[in-house]
């Protein structure tokens, strides 16, 4: 094995601890991924973290350093990884010993977890590794058994259960190293977590709950939604002649909200295109709408009030109301009222709007959850698997990205323990941003040509590639490929066209990002661990 260099150890732990740039980390991935004994050093380094909290207190920097140094210096040793290792780790707790950050350190006489708290915690040791948290945020690293807000969570790993969501979110990366996955997660915790009452971060393990919490997703349990206000008459113009009813009987509450949602495709729309760009977008939006008495609308205009103060959503929604065929006012000329909608996300970039009760149901509501199906045509796209499998698995993706390469790592080990039960099906998405990822689409795509598919994937992942002549020269000849074929392949616009054919399908589809998959035409955007993966296939294997 060949010996780790001091700058690839201060790189490893630069990773580890989130201080390279987005470039720099995806290009450390991209060479982990051609690198086995890099890849075996940063996966022995990722298990060895989480001891990094316990060991003694961290000696001199410049000791550290001279470690690292010696210990990664060739010599006669025939476990040089190992030291070149341990220096790292030590390299890794000096960082964390010397960051400013509110954490505590819970000491506890069960052995089977370790407990870390956020400063102003409040947590009960009620014994035999079992605690209750009655306000803040704890990380429990190993086997224990946690009480927060009337849930109850089994953690069997590393977990984060916080009573305070955004505080939390705030102060995840005190309590864990920074790591991409890391900040993923956090990105997709943000607009879940916002109302929640209870959440739970999963980084290693699993957590049992109602459901079982797996590794790379998180839970959160939100508060119970406040009622809307019921709509307020503001003014209005009386009938010469005619006593007016009382505020309350002006409009009938259930025909509004039954007109409101008769629009509420076009309404939600308006919330859900600026949800896209704002996955933390949410809240509530009164408007004041001026009726006539026949119901038809004379003015509108939004409340200060308002909780969602978005201009894109409030004029969108104003036009919305344009169409809607309010009902008739009762023995007035005209009204101004008051009328509050509520917007929160719901799935994959579905909402749910909230209407005000009226009698006719408690929570009157308009969902649209986004699940419905697509349809991926396959076309001649690479594939295995039984052509009539109940399950067919596509995979849209790219040579370039970190995430790529992890998602990768997945669809192989499904093809190995799901063979001759699912089809797997690969898909082109290069990004545009991603200069070796369109030329790395094309060579594999001329590889398919003369059948070795599937081989040059690996290859591309596993092994080192020429950027100079973008051609994979390297990997066509190791896989015995006819290279004058594979040249001209590489050159021919039909191959090329077939790489943007796929892209061009996938933002049909909305899939902005790499790697996406679609189950059964389920879409599942981003990396998924592998046992969340195996559900979702096993499930659709069972219908």
């Amino acid at each position: 094995m060949d010996v780790l260099r001091p700058e690839q150890v201060e790189r490893l732990s630069q990773l580890l601890n989130g201080e390279l740039s987005d470039a720099e980390a995806e290009a450390l991935h991209a060479e982990l991924a051609r690198n086995p004994a890099l890849m075996q050093a940063w996966e022995r380094l990722l298990s060895l973290e989480q001891l990094s909290a316990s060991l003694p207190p961290p000696v001199d920097a410049s000791v550290v350093h001279a470690i690292a140094t010696r210990t990664a210096r060739p010599r006669r040793s025939r476990t040089p990884y190992f030291s070149a290792l341990a220096a790292a780790v030590l390299l890794s707790t000096l960082w964390f010993a010397r960051r400013d950050v509110p954490v505590e350190v819970t000491k506890t006489n069960d052995v089977t977890a370790a407990v870390r708290t956020l400063e102003g915690t409040e947590l009960v040791d009620e014994g035999d590794a079992h605690y209750r948290l009655v306000r803040g945020t704890v990380l429990v690293d190993g086997d224990a058994h946690v009480t927060a807000n009337g849930e109850n969570f089994d953690v069997h790993g590393r977990a984060l259960i916080t009573t305070e969501p955004s505080e939390a979110l705030a102060h995840v990366t005190d309590l864990v190293t920074p790591t991409n996955e890391v900040e993923d997660m956090i990105r997709d915790a943000k607009s879940q977590w916002a109302p929640a009452v209870v959440a739970v971060m999963v980084f290693t393990g699993s957590v049992q709950a109602a459901d079982k919490i797996h590794a790379g997703t998180s839970f959160s349990k939100p508060a119970k939604a406040k009622a809307l206000p019921a709509p307020e008459v503001l003014n209005a113009r009386v009938l010469e002649g005619v006593t007016p009813p009382p505020p309350m009987q002006v409009v009938n509450v259930s025909g509004l909200n039954k007109a409101v949602i008769a629009q509420g495709t076009a309404i939600s729309g308006c919330y859900e295109r600026e949800l896209k760009n704002d996955l933390t977008l949410g809240g509530e939006l009164t408007v004041l709408l001026t009726l006539a008495r026949d119901g038809r609308l004379l003015e509108s205009t939004v409340s200060p009030k308002s909780t969602l103060q978005h201009l894109g959503v409030q004029q969108c929604v104003l036009g919305a109301m344009q169409q809607v065929k309010f009902p008739p006012l009762k023995d007035v000329a005209s009204a101004q009222l008051s009328y509050t909608l509520g917007f929160s996300r719901r799935g994959e970039g579905g909402s749910e709007l909230t209407l005000p009760a009226d009698g006719d149901c408690d929570k009157c509501t308009y969902v649209n959850d986004r699940t419905e199906k697509v349809t991926v045509e396959l076309g001649t796209s690479p594939s295995i698997g039984p052509a009539d499998a109940k399950v067919t698995v596509v995979l849209f993706s790219e040579a370039e990205c970190s995430f790529c390469i992890q998602a990768h790592g997945v669809l192989r080990e499904l093809m190995k323990q799901y063979e001759g039960r699912v089809r797997f099906v690969y898909k082109h998405h290069p990004l545009a941003f991603h200069a070796g990822a369109r030329p790395a689409a094309i060579a594999l795509q001329a590889a398919a040509a003369q059948g070795r598919f599937w081989d040059m994937l690996n290859m591309t992942y596993d092994a080192p590639v020429s950027a100079e002549t973008g051609l994979y020269d390297a990997q066509a000849r190791a896989l015995g490929l006819d290279l004058q074929r594979y040249r001209r392949d590489v050159e021919a616009p039909a191959t090329a066209a077939a790489v943007d054919a796929d892209s061009a399908q996938a933002t049909r589809l909305g899939l902005k990002g790499v790697p996406a998959w679609v189950v059964n035409g389920r879409e599942i955007v981003g990396h998924r661990p592998l046992e969340v993966m195996r559900e979702t296939i096993d499930a659709e294997l069972k219908k």
